[in-house]
């Protein structure tokens, strides 16, 4: 029974087959019938395309999913175009209020008003000190080379009559520069007598030596000096401010210690002899030491 089913559903399908076939014009050959099919589309495909073509209409042919995914996509461009030309629109109309400029202030006011100046750079800048010290006299004036001592006066070079070289001696108390910021320091000496001749004794020396006692005593002669700078023999009048002096003082003061003591002295003391006095002569008060600082 089954099998009288089966054979009987394949006939009906056979005339079926047969009937559409008949209405072709007979029965063809499938090949036939495909070709019949294929040459249709295409002249619906171009017939659309000369459509489209005359009224600026993209061509859009899919089949099932493939055609409701292109209407998504196209439908995701047209959101995007329009929130940006929505954007653009708000972009041009933030701009135009942006490029309106606002009134300027009247100057009168901001100059009415001291809360709204602004404030001097100058108002902030500390003012340096300068202080000038004078020499110590308890600690200024010569020893010669035996060892004689005199306060107050100042000489450089060969003693006349008594055949003795002589050196010179400077103290300052500089007491009040610790702690402070020195800027530059200038040393001043202005010279009241001058022997000559002095061209054998070769350069003026200034060095700077650490008395170690309240008052200048002998000893002081023997013990070495270290050079700050030097002068041609024919300087009369000492006007130094370079670092040697500046980096000295600043030392000085780091080690504790509260004097720039200073030794003047010829390169060849020993370079005259006899009665004839050959060199320069300056009192205490005639020695300076200008200092610059800031607290």
């Amino acid at each position: 029974m089954i099998v009288q089913n089966h054979i009987k559903y394949f006939n009906n399908i056979e005339i079926g087959k047969k009937k559409l076939l008949v209405k072709f014009g007979g029965i063809m050959d499938k090949k036939k019938i495909y070709v019949i099919i294929a040459t249709l589309i295409i002249i619906i495909i171009f017939s659309a395309s000369a459509i489209c073509n005359q009224c600026g209409l993209p061509i859009n042919i899919s089949f099932g999913d493939e055609e409701e995914d292109g209407e998504e996509e196209s439908n995701s461009q047209t959101e995007s175009q329009s929130q940006s030309d929505s954007g653009d629109s708000s972009n041009e109309s933030e701009t135009a209020e942006g490029d309106e400029e606002e009134p300027a202030d009247d100057p009168d006011d901001a100059a009415d008003d001291p809360d709204d100046a602004a404030d001097d750079p100058d108002d902030d800048e500390v003012e340096p000190t300068t202080v000038i010290f004078n020499a110590d006299p308890l600690q200024t004036g010569l020893i010669t080379s035996t060892g004689l001592i005199e306060l107050g006066d100042v000489f450089i070079g060969h003693m006349g009559g008594w055949d003795l070289e002589s050196r010179g001696y400077i103290s300052f108390n500089i007491s009040e520069l610790a702690g402070k910021k020195i800027q530059s320091a200038n040393l001043k000496i202005n010279s009241t007598d001058v022997y000559n001749p002095r061209d054998r004794f070769g350069n003026l020396i200034i060095g700077t030596i650490d008395f170690a006692s309240a008052e200048l005593k002998s000893i002081v002669k023997d013990k070495p000096a270290s050079l700050i700078t030097s002068f041609d023999w024919s300087t009369t009048n000492i006007n130094y401010s370079g670092e040697a002096l500046l980096n000295r003082i600043k030392s000085i003061l780091i080690d504790g210690r509260t004097r720039l003591q200073i030794r003047l002295y010829y390169e060849h003391p020993i370079a005259y002899s006899g009665d004839t006095t050959h060199g320069i002569s300056f009192n205490a008060s005639n020695a300076k030491l200008e200092v610059i600082y800031l607290d």
